[in-house]
C-alpha cells in the first residue's frame, strides 16, 4: 500500500514539472512573436522625421541679372543730353554705379576734361547745384551720395537718350550645371540697318552784294574729302556767312546736293553729334519741333584758323 501511494505522489510531481516547462516555453514563443509583430508596425510620422539625413536643399530660383553700364566713352558719342544731366553721368561712374560716396572735386575735374568750354564753365556752379533738388544729397563737407530719384533718372538717361536704341543690357549668371549639351542653337538673324532718311532742306547758297556764294566758300576753305571738315564748312556758311541762327541736317544734305558732293554719310545725324561730343564742334539748339544746331566757338575757330588744311 504505501509502495502504491509513493508511486501516486512521484507522477503527480512530474506532471507538475512538465506542466509548468511548458507553460514557461508558451509564454517565451508568445513573446518572441509579439516582438516580430511589433517589428513590422509602421513607425509614427515623428519618429520618420527624426530619423531621416538633413537634405541641403538647392534653390533653384533665378538670380538676379547683373546690369552691365556701357563704357563712360560709349556714352560721350552716343548720348545727348544736357549738361546737369552729364554731371549727373560723371557722378554716377565715380561713384561704382551710384554705389559709394564721391567728391564734388572728381566729378567737376572730369567734366572740365570732357565738356568745357566757355560758356559751360560760367554754367557749371549752377547745374551742379541743381542736382541737389532732387538727385543728389550730402553725406558731410565734399562728400554726396544718389538718391533713389538720381538712381532712376541715370538708369532713365541710360534707356531713353541713346540715339542708337542701345542700352545696358542684363547679364544672367548661369551656373555649367544648368547647361544642356545637346541644346539647340538659335540660327542669328542678320539685320540690315537703315538710315532715317533726311528731307533736304533748302537755304540761300547764292551771291549777292552781302555775302559769297557757298561753292565760292566751299572752294576757298578747301575742306578736303573727309566728312567732318565739309559739315563744318558748311555749317560755318550757313550760320556765319548767312547768318542764319541754327543749321540742321536737311542743310547739310541739300549743300551735298549743291556742291555735287560724292560720299554723303549715310548716319548724318550721329556723325553730327559725334562731332559734338568729340570735338566740341557744335551745341544742339531745338526750336519747337525742330532740333538744330550752331557752331561753338570752337567751332568757329576751327574754320577760321585751320582751314584750308596746310599740306
Amino acid at each position: 500500500m504505501k509502495e502504491v501511494i509513493a508511486d501516486l505522489l512521484l507522477n503527480k510531481i512530474k506532471f507538475n514539472n512538465s506542466e509548468e516547462e511548458n507553460i514557461g516555453h508558451l509564454l517565451a514563443t508568445e513573446s518572441v512573436e509579439q516582438e516580430q509583430v511589433n517589428g513590422n508596425e509602421e513607425l509614427p510620422i515623428e519618429s520618420i522625421t527624426k530619423q531621416l539625413p538633413s537634405v541641403k536643399s538647392h534653390s533653384n530660383a533665378t538670380e538676379e541679372p547683373t546690369l552691365i553700364y556701357p563704357h563712360l566713352n560709349d556714352l560721350e558719342i552716343k548720348l545727348d543730353c544736357k549738361e546737369n544731366e552729364w554731371l549727373l553721368l560723371f557722378a554716377f561712374y565715380n561713384s561704382n554705379y551710384g554705389a559709394n560716396t564721391f567728391t564734388r572735386d572728381i566729378v567737376w575735374q572730369l567734366y572740365k576734361d570732357k565738356r568745357k568750354t566757355e560758356t559751360r564753365f560760367k554754367n557749371l556752379g549752377t547745374n551742379w547745384r541743381s542736382l541737389f533738388k532732387k538727385y543728389l544729397a550730402t553725406v558731410k563737407e565734399n562728400e554726396f551720395r544718389f538718391t533713389t530719384a538720381g538712381l532712376q533718372k541715370v538708369k532713365s538717361l541710360l534707356r531713353l537718350n541713346d540715339d542708337t536704341g542701345e542700352n545696358y543690357t542684363p547679364r544672367k549668371n548661369v551656373s555649367s550645371g544648368n547647361t544642356r549639351s545637346n541644346s539647340i542653337r538659335s540660327i542669328p538673324v542678320s539685320r540690315k540697318v537703315i538710315a532715317n532718311s533726311i528731307v533736304p532742306n533748302e537755304f540761300d547758297v547764292y551771291k549777292n552784294e552781302y555775302k559769297e556764294g557757298l561753292e565760292s566758300f566751299f572752294r576757298r576753305k578747301n575742306p578736303g574729302s573727309g566728312n567732318p571738315n565739309r559739315i563744318i564748312t558748311i555749317a560755318y556758311y550757313i550760320t556765319k556767312v548767312n547768318h542764319q541762327e541754327y543749321f540742321t541736317e536737311g542743310n547739310i544734305d541739300y549743300a551735298y546736293r549743291i556742291l555735287n558732293l560724292g560720299g554723303k554719310p549715310a548716319h548724318l545725324k550721329q556723325i553730327i553729334i559725334n562731332l559734338k561730343n568729340e570735338r566740341l564742334w557744335f551745341q544742339k539748339i531745338i526750336d519747337n519741333t525742330t532740333t538744330g544746331w550752331k557752331l561753338t566757338r570752337q567751332g568757329e575757330i576751327y574754320v577760321e584758323e585751320k582751314l584750308p588744311a596746310r599740306t
